[in-house]
């Protein structure tokens, strides 16, 4: 219901305020995400590149979305062989709907 998008419109010290007062963070594998898990708040990260064993956020109320394909993660295989992912295909594996069924089971626990 009250969504806000402030992609490129906040700094470092607006975030950390506005983080204090979420419900729940969507948002890919960013510096964000472990901002958030500091509050203890709700997050749904979404994984492509990386993997969330490697790099996610240590808090219990993370919600980890990652296809696991085998290219992942293609950090390695760019690294290994210097190729770059032309499509993330480990993106587009998760859809609207998955990310909606995390935010129902996230309601559903704080009934």
């Amino acid at each position: 219901k009250n969504i806000i998008n402030l992609i490129n419109q906040t700094s470092l010290l607006e975030i950390k305020e506005l983080l204090k007062n979420i419900d729940l963070l969507i948002s890919i594998d960013t510096g964000l995400v472990h901002i958030a898990s500091v509050y203890n708040k709700n997050i749904i990260c979404l994984y492509g590149q990386s993997l969330p064993e490697r790099s996610g956020a240590v808090n219990t109320n993370v919600k980890f979305m990652c296809s696991y394909r085998d290219c992942s993660p293609c950090n390695d295989n760019k690294q290994l062989n210097g190729k770059e992912c032309e499509c993330p295909k480990c993106l587009q594996d998760i859809t609207p709907e998955m990310v909606m069924e995390k935010i129902r089971e996230i309601l559903n626990e704080k009934k």
